[in-house]
């Protein structure tokens, strides 16, 4: 009888081909079975991008449809429901500074101004809110170019808004900014800070400075 260190050498030396055989010849299938995955979930994933394409379509289409309904009121003489309607949507949407943005779009050729003031005045408080300062002025800028007697909503927004244009180099539109500060907010406590800010920018030195 072997020893079984012979047995296993020679167990070992009949069996490894035969499994390298077998292997081999499931090769093919096994890569088969991997491209069948492959394509099984580039499927899916082919099938997931489009019912998000679809989605955001409806989405669209519903959109356009609150804003059809906006501006069917308005045309009717019912203006107040017709800015209900808008700010219902923006809330039911979280209030994002993006659909201020896409909504602002819409409704710029209404006819009216006073609904892109209303609601340009809305975005750039929700864009203070939100700290993106930078968006803000540049709304404000874009704004007072359509419309130079346009202005925040409140005295702490308009004040905001000037300080960030006069950092900015921007000091004409903070100085337009303040020209009537006062007399919007009368009694307002932030008076006298927006006349220092006004005095500041008025000066011979600022002047001096801002042409050099």
């Amino acid at each position: 009888m072997q020893p079984p260190s012979v047995q296993s050498k020679l167990i070992d030396r009949l069996i490894r081909p035969a499994c390298a055989a077998m292997f081999g010849a499931l090769s093919p299938f096994r890569k088969r079975d991997d491209l069948d995955a492959r394509s099984r979930l580039q499927g899916r994933s082919g099938q997931d991008e489009r019912r998000q394409r679809d989605r955001r379509k409806d989405e669209r289409r519903r959109d356009e449809a609150i804003v059809l309904d906006a501006h069917s009121s308005l045309r009717c003489g019912n203006p107040n429901r017709s800015l209900r309607v808008l700010a219902e949507w923006l809330q039911s949407r979280g209030d994002e500074a993006e659909d201020y943005a896409w909504l602002c779009s819409r409704i710029a050729n209404w006819g009216d101004p006073r609904y892109i003031c209303r609601l340009t005045q809305e975005r750039v408080a929700r864009l203070l809110t939100l700290k993106r300062t930078d968006e803000a002025l540049d709304v404000m800028l874009q704004r007072l170019t359509a419309d130079r007697t346009f202005r925040p909503k409140t005295s702490a927004e308009t004040l905001k808004v000037a300080q960030l244009a006069a950092q900015s180099g921007h000091a004409r539109v903070s100085l337009a900014l303040l020209s009537d500060f006062a007399a919007r907010f009368k009694g307002d406590p932030r008076i006298p800070v927006a006349y220092a800010l006004k005095l500041h920018l008025s000066s011979p030195a600022s002047a001096k400075a801002k042409s050099a």
